[in-house]
């Protein structure tokens, strides 16, 4: 480790707040959304909230389509479609896919 590491070392979680924000959940992305090489990782509480924030609600997200017996189609068109909110998906979708 060098000198610069050891002047800097991460504080481990001891007030409730921050006790909050320690799993591994909500660092992984931090540390990855950061990561340069020959740059210093400034770990911040809010940027570690955001991402804790992300997480869960990813985490919500699958459970949602686990309970909901959401499985993939083999054959799935996205132009069938019929119920109104399903198209308005679809179109959203179709939308984030054209500006990327």
């Amino acid at each position: 480790m060098s000198s610069k590491c050891a002047k800097r070392p991460i504080i481990p979680c001891t007030s409730p707040r921050s006790r909050s924000m320690c799993s591994a959940s909500p660092f992984t992305p931090t540390l990855a959304a950061q990561a340069a090489q020959g740059r210093d990782i400034k770990l911040a509480e809010g940027r570690v909230e955001g991402y804790r924030n992300f997480t869960t609600k990813l985490w919500n997200a699958a459970r949602f389509a686990e309970m909901n017996q959401c499985t993939p189609v083999a054959d799935y068109r996205p132009e069938t479609v019929s119920h109104v909110l399903n198209r308005w998906i679809v179109a959203c979708v179709g939308e984030a896919a054209d500006r990327t």
